[in-house]
């Protein structure tokens, strides 16, 4: 859950939108080379489902991506949808890009004295760099299931291992990874094989020791 307006969202029921401005600067600050909004929108989808690696700062409206990836956003609450509006660039090449209050105040800056952003800072990257980046990498989401009222996020971290994390705000506990003899790519069958998974909650509830499956 994410604070908006003094009101909680639920980041991983929204999605990932790219409007054309943030393809444009995707491709030229970020990289690889994107060649539609859809498709990189949905390179950038885990990003909703895997929650912990989004910052998203709302008095500057921007967000950093993997400690690496900084942009701006607006939040269509109405839609379910994270909009992209532009992109700044990654850390990596920028450093002063983590700075996020300093990089809103840049923006707010060259707004107010040219009516764009990014002119004589060097953002943009070299070709060669551009195309030795690479997109974000993520579990994929295998199904999500509900014991004592709680829920959990099931997720395929590679051929043979599953990974499980609470959903809900009030609880505390990292994220519980087994692994399945079943390798394959039905990611359904493997899920099936995985035997019963006991986890010991403490959080606002009290103590639950749950049982999956």
């Amino acid at each position: 859950m994410i604070a908006v307006k003094g009101k909680h969202i639920d980041l991983a029921k929204f999605t990932i939108e790219i409007t054309n401005h943030g393809l444009d600067r995707w491709n030229e600050r970020i990289g690889p080379i994107a060649h539609t909004k859809d498709a990189l929108s949905e390179k950038l989808a885990g990003y909703t489902i895997e929650c912990d690696r989004a910052r998203l700062d709302f008095r500057s409206m921007c967000f950093v991506f993997d400690n690496e990836i900084v942009g701006s956003f607006v939040i269509d609450e109405k839609n379910s949808r994270l909009v992209v509006t532009s992109f700044a660039g990654r850390i990596s090449q920028v450093p002063w890009l983590a700075n996020l209050p300093e990089l809103h105040g840049f923006i707010r800056n060259q707004r107010r004295s040219t009516g764009a952003v990014g002119q004589g800072i060097g953002l943009q990257l070299s070709p060669d760099i551009l195309e030795k980046q690479e997109f974000p990498t993520f579990a994929e989401l295998v199904t999500t299931l509900k014991v004592s009222h709680v829920s959990f996020r099931v997720k395929k971290v590679d051929s043979a291992r599953f990974e499980v994390k609470p959903l809900h705000r009030y609880i505390s506990l990292p994220a519980v990874s087994f692994r399945t003899n079943c390798i394959g790519p039905d990611v359904n069958s493997a899920w099936k094989t995985v035997p019963e998974v006991r986890l010991s909650v403490w959080g606002e509830l009290g103590n639950l020791l749950l049982t999956l499956k």
